[in-house]
């Protein structure tokens, strides 16, 4: 029971952790899209921030790689046990 709520929880954690990339990176291109229609800004603060912008952006990628990924294979391993069991115990029980 304990190791099947743990395996919830990490899949779960998984899932937002890829929700939470998917809005930094559309705010991160928003920002660039904004940033490029203000024509008053020079091009040098512009680009300097759109570099620094896409290399926040590829940090978190790799954070994101590194960390869902041994999730994602958990999850993939994992979920199919956890469907056979609830078969199991579905297929056992009696109908009325």
């Amino acid at each position: 029971m304990k190791g099947e709520l743990v395996n919830r929880l990490i899949c779960l954690l998984g899932f937002f952790y890829v929700v939470y990339v998917l809005i930094n990176l559309g705010n991160l291109l928003t920002r660039i899209k904004n940033q490029f229609e203000d024509s008053e800004l020079k091009w040098s603060y512009t680009h300097e921030w759109v570099v620094a912008g896409i290399i926040h952006s590829l940090a978190e990628v790799v954070v994101f790689l590194l960390l869902s990924f041994p999730a994602t294979i958990h999850c993939i391993v994992v979920l199919p046990s956890i469907f056979q069991e609830v078969y199991k115990k579905h297929k056992l029980q009696p109908r009325e």
